[in-house]
């Protein structure tokens, strides 16, 4: 049984994350920068007079590294920024999105 249902068509719709849902974007947005950093820490920490297995090291480190970092950075902004986020969305009612929505109610055995 499907958990949501389609209500309904809209052209436009507010919306405001609660906190796992920031907590998510966050961490998704935080191992995204740690993947796309890789290149440019592996190319920053070779030098000319690295040996083979300092090579493969770096490169080890670069790939496991950088998205461990990014979900650490990603956990810190997620906890620093949520009450700033909750703030503005207060003052502005939400981000507002537009397009074709869909509005989705939960299926309550039916």
């Amino acid at each position: 049984m499907e958990k949501w249902k389609y209500k309904e068509e809209y052209s436009a719709c507010q919306l405001t994350a609660d906190f796992s849902g920031f907590f998510k974007l966050s961490l998704i947005i935080g191992v995204c920068f740690g993947i796309g950093f890789i290149p440019f820490a592996y190319i920053a920490n070779v030098k000319p007079d690295t040996a083979g297995m300092d090579y493969l090291f770096l490169l080890v480190f670069s790939i496991i590294g950088g998205p461990l970092v990014g979900i650490l950075f990603g956990i810190q902004s997620a906890l620093l920024g949520y009450f700033p986020y909750k703030w503005i969305m207060k003052k502005t009612q939400g981000i507002t999105v537009t397009g074709k929505v869909t509005g989705l109610t939960e299926n309550i055995n039916e």
